[in-house]
């Protein structure tokens, strides 16, 4: 019985062993670069957005999970922003939103949206932008241009001096470092922070207001921030410095951008968003082994055994052993003897379409043509046929010879 079952027991045992080898494997790190308040991960800003809070006055950061338009109710008949006076706002990213190639983002600042974003500055406003890749309406506005830093092709471990604004210098790993600030026009520009002696932190005023560009995203990391030395550099002083250029007051931490670029549904579909969810994931890895335990058993036969019905069997040659053995036994030859002559008629007048009423030499002629059997013994088996019809009574040796006759006629058919 266990024999039979090995195959299923098998199975069993070696998907619950792949299970718990998936459960307790170490969860791979997850390196994407979303900057985004909840993300723990590596290049998350958990930890920035709770330095933040300490930064500015308490209950004074919002997140703004709207677009810059809808961010600032822009109003369309006035031509004129914003209705949040006095804020500052923050948005740190990798590259997008400020790509001006659409097809590089899902979602993007465009040129309207930098107009929005410019006159909200101008009204008052401070922004800090912190990417590697920015709109080329905003740099044309304020005078600057974004570059890759030359060191870039050496080692990521290579040690880079990083100086913020004559404070303090730290020596940094190149991985942290891929744009700077080049051809700053803008003679109104302050520089705050150089990479080797290049801008990559700058304020460029405009109008009544400010905006911080910054081209290292990374430094504001968790990976970053938290690094093990971390307490003993300037790791921490760099996020703390930056932040305190902004004004003390409502600030709006931007995360519209970063949602939707990151958004798994907007770029991978849904179903690797569900197998990125843990949760998810074994959700239907449980629910395909169902399935396929559920068909294994149901493959089986459900109905009861079918019997096996045996072809009915040709019963003409019992039939005729019972018969000959029933006159066999009865001794009536000559009985049997015209039994065989009306048979033999009856076979003459279907095969060879001869009337059989008068078995003369006419007869005989015909079935000869027709038969193509010697005459001689068409001649015998007629007169046999004759003188049998009117016997009352033969002897069996002489049923036995005329039944030999018939044997040769048929065989010539």
């Amino acid at each position: 019985m266990l024999k039979n079952k090995a195959p299923y027991i098998i199975l069993i045992l070696g998907i619950a062993l792949l299970t718990y080898a998936e459960l307790t494997k170490p969860k791979p790190l997850d390196w994407s670069t979303t900057y985004a308040k909840d993300d723990k991960i590596p290049y998350g800003a958990y930890v920035l957005y709770n330095l933040l809070q300490d930064i500015f006055p308490k209950d004074a950061l919002f997140v703004k999970t709207e677009s810059v338009y809808d961010d600032f109710d822009f109003d369309e008949e006035n031509d004129a922003v914003p209705l949040a006076e006095n804020t500052n706002y923050i948005h740190i990213s990798e590259e997008a939103p400020f790509v001006f190639n659409k097809a590089a983002a899902s979602v993007y600042i465009d040129e309207y949206e930098t107009e929005v974003l410019l006159a909200y500055v101008a009204e008052g406003n401070q922004v800090f932008l912190s990417s590697n890749i920015f709109n080329p309406l905003l740099e044309d506005t304020l005078g600057f241009q974004t570059t890759y830093f030359n060191n870039f092709v050496f080692s990521e471990n290579r040690l880079q001096t990083y100086c913020y604004h004559n404070l303090f210098e730290s020596q940094l790993p190149m991985r942290y470092f891929s744009n700077v600030l080049d051809s700053i026009k803008n003679e109104t520009a302050e520089i705050y922070a150089t990479l080797n002696e290049t801008p990559v932190l700058a304020k460029f005023p405009f109008g009544k207001g400010n905006f911080f560009i910054s081209t290292t995203p990374k430094l504001y990391s968790n990976y970053f921030l938290l690094k093990e030395d971390s307490l003993n550099t300037n790791n921490y002083l760099i996020a703390e410095h930056t932040f305190n250029l902004l004004p003390a007051r409502i600030t709006y931490w931007d995360e519209h951008y970063k949602l939707s670029i990151q958004d798994p549904m907007d770029q991978k579909g849904p179903l690797h968003y569900v197998l990125s969810v843990r949760a998810l994931k074994w959700a239907i890895y449980t629910a395909l082994f169902t399935l396929l335990i559920f068909m294994l058993f149901k493959s089986k036969r459900l109905q009861s055994i079918i019997p096996i019905v045996e072809p009915e069997k040709n019963l003409d040659v019992d039939f005729a052993t019972t018969i000959g053995t029933l006159y066999y036994n009865e001794g009536n030859h000559a009985d049997l003897a015209k039994k065989k002559i009306t048979y033999w008629k009856e076979y003459v007048r279907n095969r060879y379409n001869l009337p059989t009423k008068v078995l003369d030499q006419r007869f005989k002629q015909l079935l000869q043509k027709k038969s193509s059997i010697k005459i001689d013994e068409i001649d015998q088996l007629v007169d046999t046929a004759n003188r049998l019809e009117t016997a009352q009574s033969i002897d069996k040796n002489y049923l036995i010879n005329f039944n030999k006759l018939l044997d040769r006629f048929y065989a010539n058919k």
